[in-house]
């Protein structure tokens, strides 16, 4: 199975479920696949790995942001 199938089959059960691909091919673009998804290409830091999964995850309020 692809990544682009399991991410049509995720997507059926749950449309707004954010989704980071991570490949080794540079050109490796998904095709109409929607939602919110990102493409990390290997090898990648962990650092970069980190900073999209914040940028997917919804912000919680914490009591420094009140």
């Amino acid at each position: 199975m692809g990544g682009e199938t399991l991410i049509r089959m995720i997507r059926r059960r749950n449309a707004e479920l954010p989704v980071i691909i991570m490949t080794g091919y540079s050109e490796y673009i998904p095709q109409e696949v929607p939602g919110r998804l990102i493409v990390l290409r290997k090898p990648y830091s962990l650092s970069a790995l980190v900073h999209h999964v914040r940028a997917l995850l919804p912000r919680q309020e914490t009591t420094a942001d009140r």
